[in-house]
């Protein structure tokens, strides 16, 4: 795949994307389970529309226009891969993220540790070390980013 290809998704991912571990429990003796998803969000589904072509995944409509009672909303679009596939994904787009480059980096960690053969059981301490990632992925979304800009200076 073109490297303009993969910068463009990272782009995408930085600003219109969410990487997240989805987690809860099965059933009352099923156990407890953890899923890395990514999604991309966005009034336009035809970039969404190539994610899906390149990359596999699903897109779903999440909002008609005029939820909530904001009549000139348009309709949103969601693309989002799981597991294996959203793994793939982050791998090709890393070198390109930006923004959200050390969630990719810490997502990619925690699913080498869930794949690792030695946390195949189930535990307690696999659960503590699954549970640390999706925590530490949560703290990453909530950085406080107040940097002061100098209206005068041209970004880029």
């Amino acid at each position: 795949m073109k490297k303009e290809t993969l910068a463009y998704f990272a782009g995408l991912l930085d600003g219109e994307g969410c990487i997240y571990i989805h987690s809860g429990q099965k059933g009352k003796h099923r156990g407890d389970f953890w899923q890395l998803r990514v999604t991309m969000v966005n009034t336009n589904p035809t970039p969404l529309v190539r994610a899906k072509a390149l990359f596999g995944g699903t897109i779903v409509k999440t909002h008609k226009g005029g939820d909530y009672g904001n009549i000139y909303w348009r309709p949103t679009f969601t693309w989002c891969v799981v597991a294996r596939v959203a793994t793939r994904f982050l791998m090709q787009v890393l070198p390109f993220l930006i923004i959200k480059k050390q969630e990719a980096e810490e997502a990619l960690a925690f699913k080498r540790i869930q794949d690792s053969s030695l946390y195949k059981r189930r535990s307690e301490e696999r659960k503590n070390i699954l549970d640390n990632y999706v925590i530490k992925l949560k703290e990453l979304k909530r950085i406080n980013f107040n940097l002061p800009i100098d209206e005068r200076t041209p970004m880029g």
